[in-house]
């Protein structure tokens, strides 16, 4: 019920997955799904103001960073992300393939990355890290 949700307040984000750097799992581009944000955010309906942030899950992390970069520089709300492991699924087998998996250090190392993006709505990274526009990082499926 959607009128509910609105009439109560309840904050929400979306969160979508991709297949790569530029494209959604659905194969539009993170840039298009900004403008979708954008247009609804800046509609006076109730419950646009409603939408507290916009991220990726279910991404392996070697794509994250590009998209999140994408992200901050075509839209104003705060970023999260929880990438998955990375791992390749054999459909075949119905397994993960050995080995394809990002190691604990190297997710920690992109997440480093990831904190960095600026909150000047542009694509820079800042000096520091820490205190930009990725407000919440999380693990995904099969993460440590």
């Amino acid at each position: 019920q959607e009128t509910d949700v609105v009439a109560a307040g309840i904050p929400a984000w979306i969160a979508v997955s991709g297949k790569d750097e530029k494209h959604l799992s659905s194969g539009e581009s993170y840039s298009a799904l900004t403008t979708l944000v954008n247009t609804y955010l800046s509609r006076e309906e109730k419950g646009a103001g409603l939408i507290s942030a916009l991220g990726i899950n279910c991404t392996a992390p070697h794509h994250i960073h590009e998209a999140l970069n994408t992200l901050a520089s075509t839209c104003a709300l705060p970023l999260i992300v929880y990438a998955n492991k990375g791992e390749v699924w054999d459909a075949v087998s119905k397994e993960w393939l050995a080995g394809t998996a990002t190691s604990d250090q190297e997710y920690v190392d992109q997440a480093t990355l990831w904190a960095a993006i600026d909150h000047t709505h542009t694509s820079t990274v800042t000096q520091k890290g820490g205190g930009g526009r990725v407000q919440i990082i999380g693990g995904g499926c099969r993460t440590t």
